[in-house]
């Protein structure tokens, strides 16, 4: 993997490395603002701008998606895009995806197959690391310690010095049907730096976190970047974060946007 820098560090006992495990993902959460209040985090709005990119990392064309996420009573995901004074909304509801483009409802699937994949997608990314489970069991697994670049995962930030040490897991999701999901844990903090996997079509896709944005004491990156086999693809910048708002349960309905 490209976001590996150097041989695993740590040549731990199997018995160590298990308990050692049991302390990374408490905590990697608690770093992230802690259990108890992300459960007090009924839903949330995020706005960010979406730029995909060039090789050499500039952007050659961005959107700004505004998305919604309920978590009680159950998890809904409603993400909304304009362009050219088109509306297309694409929500994930107990289980499904939809889409509605202009008012229409889209039953291409091709399309609708797209629009999972970036719900699931968005999901993972805006609910980690609160939807690790809190106990160890078969979903986890310890696979070394290693050392990133610094300055690659964090960008040119003020004493950004050295290289970065972090605890890697494995995580079995169902989220991403190319495998297992790899996550990279900052070894100092206990924060989540990245985590990659094997995309459907072959390539190895990996996801860089840098930065967060805190919202009553819940944090979320707020610059990720994403890479395929190493070269840049996109970049995601959070505008602005909003908790608690209790939307309406037909925001997350398709019914509730088509013409009438």
């Amino acid at each position: 993997m490209a976001l590996l820098a150097a041989a695993p560090l740590s040549a731990e006992p199997a018995g160590q490395l298990a308990a050692a495990l049991e302390t990374l993902i408490p905590r990697s959460i608690e770093a992230a603002g802690g259990a108890r209040r992300w459960a007090g985090i009924r839903d949330l709005s995020v706005l960010e701008r979406r730029s995909q990119l060039e090789q050499d990392g500039r952007a050659r064309a961005s959107e700004e998606l505004e998305i919604f996420l309920q978590n009680v009573p159950h998890t809904q995901l409603l993400m909304v895009r304009r362009t050219k004074n088109v509306v297309v909304r694409q929500g994930w509801r107990r289980g499904e995806a939809w889409m509605v483009e202009d008012g229409l409802r889209v039953h291409d699937r091709f399309r609708l197959q797209s629009a999972r994949r970036e719900l699931l997608e968005t999901l993972f990314l805006l609910r980690l690391p609160f939807c690790l489970p809190s106990e160890v069991n078969g979903q986890i697994g310890f696979e070394g310690t290693f050392l990133l670049a610094r300055d690659e995962i964090l960008g040119p930030l003020p004493g950004s010095r050295g290289p970065l040490e972090v605890d890697q897991l494995r995580f079995a999701t169902g989220e991403y049907p190319g495998g297992d999901v790899r996550l990279y844990l900052d070894r100092a903090t206990g924060e989540l730096r990245g985590f990659g996997f094997h995309a459907p079509g072959g390539g190895y896709e990996r996801w860089l976190l840098a930065r967060t944005f805190e919202e009553h004491g819940v944090k979320l990156a707020w610059w990720r970047e994403l890479t395929v086999d190493g070269k840049p693809i996109r970049r995601d910048e959070l505008r602005k974060l909003v908790v608690n708002q209790w939307f309406s349960p037909d925001v997350f309905k398709a019914e509730a946007w088509l013409r009438r």
